[in-house]
């Protein structure tokens, strides 16, 4: 069996694996009966539905609903620091049946505007750099991007990401890639 037709295989078996765990999950909803009591069911011995007696709570307070807006992070002015921003690199690898290295990522506040840099760095080899708009989102700013196995050598490289804004840039860690010949 060839690798790609081995790994669609193996991603196959996982989805339906996935999709199987998801509906073994999935219960009947029952309405409440009357006193407070709910008809749950779980099997007799004989595999036959035998309904089981559970009661409902009863809330005693108001429930508390976090505000969303207080836990993401106010975006930068135009222009301003990013001192304290982090920038994670969360992907960085090389995909045989596209053929490119993917990097993706987030900067750890809510820019408006910025770019995303990927750069790949091979001793002998020129740096190989690639740049996309940031996508902000509710707490971060994603970036994702893809470099063509085409613009790159055989061997490991050094790939990190950048985030850039008017008021400075954030680099991540390095993380090694092994692109194949």
């Amino acid at each position: 069996m060839r690798g790609s037709t081995r790994r669609t295989a193996a991603f196959a078996a996982a989805c339906v694996t996935a999709v199987g765990i998801v509906v073994a999950g999935c219960t009947p909803t029952r309405t409440p009966e009357p006193g407070g009591t709910s008809p749950a069911v779980s099997p007799g011995a004989t595999g036959t539905p035998t309904p089981t007696p559970a009661t409902t709570p009863t809330p005693t307070e108001d429930p508390v609903v976090p505000d969303p807006a207080a836990s993401a992070t106010a975006p930068p002015a135009p222009g301003a620091s990013l001192d304290g921003v982090t920038v994670a690199l969360t992907v960085a690898g090389y995909l045989p049946d596209t053929r490119e290295v993917v990097v993706t990522g987030y900067a750890d506040v809510v820019g408006d505007g910025g770019t995303c840099v990927a750069s790949l760095a091979r001793a002998g080899s020129a740096p190989v750099t690639v740049s996309a708009p940031a996508a902000p989102d509710a707490t971060t700013t994603s970036c994702a991007l893809s470099i063509p196995r085409s613009a790159l050598t055989a061997g490991t490289w050094s790939a990190t990401l950048t985030y850039q804004t008017a008021g400075g840039s954030v680099t991540s860690p390095a993380t090694d890639v092994e692109v194949p010949a």
